[in-house]
């Protein structure tokens, strides 16, 4: 040992590299002059090298739904003559975002949406979020008040308290907004159809308390087509709607600009499964409508634009949804000035990102704090102006202090440990993120025109366009899904069928819809009901007579207690002409035919006393027999199946079939090479049948020339990489009666 460690070389000997500061102060590193150039030929000759002979276009070149071609390599020549490189912050057209300082000063506003059911609920979980670093309010309305429905109304019963906070009247937001300050803080309010009568509360609220209107900032959700698209129909006609439209931000252009009031949600378009391109194009689209509507009712472009927000949700797909939110910006100051906004500000999009939907799981839900992580940091890089991060348990039920807490500081951390508010558009000048910039921009700006050369977006709803692109895709998506070429990790790939599913408390609807009649009782007993019965009629002579400002009336009669039900009444009473209705987009969430297979093995294990089991029997050749065990304990967990193998590897067909006989489980695997199958399959068969005739059997893989003799040997069923595997497993719980 002395001997050879005497040969170690000394690391302080040899020639010393030389080092003098002073030279080195004057003569900068060049390591073009240290080293040779390599060219994108000799790169691509490594790479085809370590393929081993594999094509390199199918192997590397990512070709995403979206339709555009994604390089494994991308270099200066591919950002060289893209228009938008070389920008700067805060100047046209905004890919760097729309500041000087977007993202850094101030940084994005942290605006965590309450969905609780009470206003006190909501005012108790704005404070402390408020206390504890949220920098914006957002309240999400229930259902029954997005649908412009009193929480006592007969058709509110199953909607009153569902996702959202239950508000008939002015008392509502008095509590929701107990204690905060509304000169500091900005507000949305997620308010469906009832725009109109939130914004009027909303302003009579501040003049309740003498608060300046000009001080005022945030927003409301007026997006007749969003809701439109969600339940198919206008309820009022477009006109009208379009009408309500323009009152609300001609009123707030003169009275309080801070505030918002037309949002263009792009969440029934991202949710529905559309592609990221569709999903902008149509959302831009959709912008253009509310624009033009706004002009044609006495608007300029320019106050139109400075009073519409958007939201874009954002997906686990990091470096396209960075794009794709860069791209919005510039579009959207190409649209804006095309049809005639002057004021630089106009041109400037308010974006509003939130964490998709689309993406959560409700098994193994704790990945969605992963998830959330992703896209939270994808808003952030991206450049949004606000942000909510919504809670993990978001599919599961109502949210909880801790999981609203995770989501909180997940925005927090972005800022603060992770610092994404000390750079602008950190991702500028990636040529990567450039070169998709470029090409999201690109494709969502022909799926716009697309909708414009159609007259629109809402003849082209009429049309059903964009619901037949969007079918399109979502069957390529799903059959990319549960063939799991699109991974859900922990649901699709990875799932643990033993997990204890997460649940929620559920609301008591009795108590909880008895609490909302007793208030709306003491509310109508306490109001001058003659002075809310006139308001009724200014309005509904408002709209008939095609005079006055909407929401000019809708203030008063917010502040003499005029309910959401009884604006929604006025407003249809004196609609004229027909509500529109459209093949509605429905939202989905990827894992949802998993999380169906999941379910109905849960009721199985809670009527049978445990989980459906599979044994898998390995036997034959080490490397085949290992690699198609494991990949069964990968594919039968994504259908609640739990899966076993047995204590010894079986070395013959009576020791597989002996083995099979012993265990309890319904289905037994085969798990080996194609060329060992035609020998063992029918054997084991035989064997294990004599003793468990109900057994299932399936083999592992999918050996072309042997799969008709496998059949007539008794084989069920192949598992492979090319099954559709929710078809696969469904298939099987059928035939176990789960």
């Amino acid at each position: 040992m002395a001997a050879n460690s005497s040969k170690v070389k000394d690391p302080t000997s040899g020639p010393a590299v030389g080092w003098n500061a002073e030279a080195q102060t004057a003569e900068p590193l060049t390591l073009r002059d240290s080293f040779p150039v390599p060219t994108l030929e000799a790169w691509r000759a490594q790479a085809e090298g370590d393929l081993k002979g594999a094509d390199f276009d199918k192997k590397l070149v990512w070709r995403p739904l979206e339709g555009f071609a994604v390089q494994p390599i991308y270099r200066r020549e591919d950002t060289a003559e893209l228009a938008h490189v070389g920008g700067l912050p805060g100047f046209a057209p905004f890919a760097r975002g729309t500041y000087p300082l977007s993202g850094v000063r101030p940084g994005w506003q942290v605006r965590q949406d309450c969905t609780q059911a009470s206003p006190e609920e909501v005012n108790a979980a704005l404070r402390d979020g408020l206390a504890r670093g949220q920098t914006a309010v957002g309240i999400r309305l229930d259902n029954a008040a997005r649908q412009g429905l009193d929480g006592d109304d007969p058709e509110a019963t199953e909607l009153a308290g569902r996702y959202g906070m239950t508000m008939s009247s002015i008392n509502g937001l008095r509590v929701a907004l107990a204690d905060v300050d509304l000169e500091r803080y900005p507000v949305t309010i997620r308010s469906g159809r009832a725009g109109l009568a939130v914004l009027s509360m909303l302003v009579a609220l501040a003049q309740e308390r003498d608060l300046s209107l000009q001080a005022l900032v945030g927003s409301i959700e007026h997006d007749p087509v969003h809701s439109m698209l969600k339940a198919g129909t206008s309820r009022l006609p477009m006109d009208l709607q379009y009408r309500v439209m323009a009152d609300m931000a001609g009123w707030c252009r003169r009275r309080c600009p801070g505030i918002r009031p037309v949002m263009v949600n792009a969440t029934q378009f991202h949710g529905g499964g559309a592609t990221l391109v569709q999903e902008l194009g149509y959302t831009l689209a959709v912008g253009a409508e509310y624009l033009r509507a706004m002009m044609a009712r006495g608007l300029s472009a320019d106050d139109a634009a400075l009073s519409m927000t958007f939201c874009l949700p954002v997906s686990t797909n990091l470096f396209p949804e960075v794009a794709k939110l860069r791209a919005a910006r510039m579009l959207w100051a190409r649209i804006v000035k095309a049809l005639g906004a002057t004021n630089e500000d106009a041109w400037k999009m308010f974006l509003h990102a939130r964490t998709s939907a689309w993406t959560k799981t409700v098994y193994d839900p704790y990945n969605n704090i992963v998830r959330a992580a992703m896209e939270g940091f994808a808003g952030a890089v991206g450049g949004c102006d606000s942000m909510f991060v919504a809670p993990f348990d978001e599919p599961i039920g109502r949210a909880d202090e801790f999981s609203r807490r995770v989501a909180r500081n997940q925005q927090l951390l972005l800022q603060e440990e992770a610092h994404l508010t000390k750079v602008v558009d950190p991702s500028a000048g990636s040529y990567y993120v450039e070169a998709l910039t470029d090409s999201v921009a690109r494709a969502a700006w022909k799926v716009f025109q697309e909708i414009e050369a159609a007259g629109g977006m809402v003849k082209a709803l009429q049309a059903g366009i964009p619901q037949k692109a969007i079918r399109e895709v979502v069957a390529k998506r799903q059959k990319a899904l549960t063939g799991r070429r699109m991974p859900i990790v922990g649901v699709s790939n990875y799932a643990n069928a033993a997990e204890k599913r997460l649940r929620k408390a559920a609301l008591p609807r009795e108590e909880f819809l008895a609490e909302r009649r007793r208030r709306q009782s003491r509310l109508r007993a306490m109001r001058d009901n003659n002075s809310v019965w006139r308001m009724l009629a200014d309005v509904k002579n408002a709209v008939m007579g095609g005079t006055g400002n909407l929401m000019e009336i809708g203030v008063r009669a917010a502040g003499e207690g005029m309910t959401i039900g009884e604006f929604t009444r006025a407003l249809r009473a004196a609609a004229q002409g027909e509500a529109l209705t459209i093949e509605p987009i429905r939202v989905v969430r990827a894992a949802a035919p998993f999380e169906a297979l999941r379910e109905r093995a849960d009721r199985f294990a809670e009527r049978s006393g445990e989980a459906p089991r599979v044994l898998l029997v390995p036997i034959g050749p080490l490397a085949m027999r290992r690699a198609r065990a494991d990949f069964c304990h990968g594919f039968f967990p994504a259908g609640g199946f739990v899966t076993a193998e047995p204590a010894t590897v079986p070395k013959t067909a009576d020791e597989a079939a002996a083995a099979i006989v012993a265990d309890r489980a319904g289905v037994a695997v085969i798990c080996s090479d194609d060329a060992s199958y035609p020998q063992l399959v029918g054997p084991i068969i035989a064997k294990a049948r004599a003793s468990r005739p109900d057994l299932v059997v399936i083999v592992a893989g999918y050996p072309e020339e042997s799969v008709a003799a496998l059949r007539e040997a008794g084989v069920d069923d192949f598992v492979h990489v090319r099954a559709d595997v929710a078809e696969t497993l469904a298939r099987l719980q059928d035939r176990l009666g789960i």
